[in-house]
């Protein structure tokens, strides 16, 4: 299953190619960072009152590559996941939630219960940020979300 980890270990994919690419990005990355910025804001204006939302503290700005939100079950964001997935929308579920139910942690150390990673690990997901998504995008997503709510 995506993002289920069955073996311990690094998630390392450095190389020089990528170090060179990445140094062309260099000259993109203020207008970049600002969209995201402008992506984040919009999709918790829009969602914040019905979704659990991590609050970033008042004197910060978050430039996300995603942004999470809790539903209220599995079922719940199983139907969200969905819907986005029927109108071409990329999501996931959050990448690891409680690592104490991950199958290689539980064949080296039983399974371990946390309240509240357990509940990001069952009802959290992401949606997508990227610089290229406009206002309009990222509203189409929000009401997807909202609609499948």
């Amino acid at each position: 299953a995506p993002f289920v980890f069955y073996e311990p270990g690094f998630n390392l994919r450095s190389t020089d190619l990528n170090a060179y690419i990445g140094l062309g990005q260099v000259a993109k990355l203020d207008r970049m960072t600002e969209q995201r910025r402008r992506n984040h804001r919009r999709y918790l204006s829009r969602l914040a009152e019905r979704f659990y939302v991590q609050r970033p503290p008042a004197e910060s700005d978050v430039a996300s590559i995603s942004v999470g939100l809790l539903a209220d079950s599995t079922e719940h964001r199983r139907a969200i996941v969905h819907a986005l997935s029927r109108h071409g929308v990329e999501t996931r579920i959050f990448s690891a939630g409680n690592l104490g139910l991950h199958p290689f942690w539980i064949t080296r150390y039983g399974k371990k219960s946390f309240p509240v990673a357990d509940r990001i690990h069952h009802c959290g997901f992401f949606l997508p940020n990227h610089a290229a998504l406009t206002d309009d995008d990222v509203d189409t997503i929000a009401r997807i979300v909202m609609e499948a709510a």
